[in-house]
């Protein structure tokens, strides 16, 4: 297994958090990285192996990824298919800010990394939920009154499901 020695960094987070919405199939070359920020993938559609600390993972449309600050990580994209996904990059001190002693937002990234299982697979009603949080994270982002605390509240929504 690849250390940090080994590999580059990429991405660099100055805010809070931030969403993506990416829908592509043009070959992207990335080599192994890490992130000093976690990471959520909902992934939406396409083929996409993502490998994490030596495990790879098979998604399937609507599962959810969850990937640590700091560990080692490469997707490998099948670009045969359209590859949609909704990626929320997010720093441990928004997520420090509004967590309490008996609720620790960073949690389930904690426990992911613990256990080195990084995918969950919702079933039933918990997939359009989860696929409606990330949509209300992306609508939110307006000049309307309030918008940074209603996408605040958005990802905070997300974070407790």
């Amino acid at each position: 297994m690849l250390d940090k020695s080994e590999v580059g960094k990429r991405g660099y987070l100055t805010e809070d958090y931030r969403l993506f919405h990416l829908r592509d199939n043009r070959e992207v070359k990335l080599d192994h990285h890490y992130h000093e920020f976690d990471k959520i993938v909902l992934q939406l559609g396409g083929r996409v192996t993502y490998n994490i600390e030596g495990k790879s993972y098979l998604l399937q449309p609507m599962d959810i990824l969850l990937v640590s600050r700091n560990l080692i990580h490469l997707p490998v994209i099948d670009t045969s298919e359209v590859y949609e996904r909704m990626i929320l990059w997010i720093s441990r001190d928004f997520l420090s800010r509004f967590s309490t002693e008996e609720s620790d937002l960073a949690s389930c990234f904690d426990r992911t990394t613990e256990r080195s299982f990084h995918l969950y697979r919702p079933r039933g009603e918990d997939r359009s939920r989860y696929r409606a949080l990330f949509d209300a994270i992306k609508n939110a982002k307006s000049d309307d009154f309030a918008a940074p605390l209603l996408t605040d509240t958005c990802v905070l929504q997300l974070m407790i499901a």
